[in-house]
């Protein structure tokens, strides 16, 4: 019912989240994200679960240097680029679970994130 009015709130708040990463955020999250790598590697069915992903994404085992040293190389900075690149730079793609009605539209929601879509262009 309110899918038109919640929408556009949902996608200024997506919008507003990228650009108002902070680096105390970073730090925590990274201290976060590290503390779980860290204590994972206690248990030997959590560390053969990362080893499985890590092979299943990158082709080997990535070790525990190296997977320390990429968290360590992301920034606030780095973040925010990446959530301007994904809600700004990529057209959107919109998946509906239930009816539509009331649902923006793809161009509608693409205007809002700014993009200028074929189809508005004309």
């Amino acid at each position: 019912e309110d899918t038109a009015e919640l929408v556009p709130v949902i996608l200024d708040e997506l919008l507003k989240a990228g650009e108002m990463i902070s680096d105390a955020e970073v730090n925590r999250a990274r201290a976060q994200i590290r503390s779980g790598l860290l204590m994972g590697m206690e248990s030997p069915s959590s560390r053969a679960g990362q080893i499985a992903r890590q092979i299943l994404l990158f082709g080997r085992p990535i070790t525990t240097e190296e997977l320390v040293s990429r968290l360590e190389a992301i920034s606030a900075e780095r973040l925010r680029d990446l959530a301007y690149r994904t809600f700004r730079q990529s057209n959107p793609t919109i998946a509906v679970v239930g009816p539509k009605s009331g649902m923006l539209s793809q161009q509608e929601i693409a205007a809002h994130l700014g993009f200028k879509t074929a189809a508005a262009a004309e």
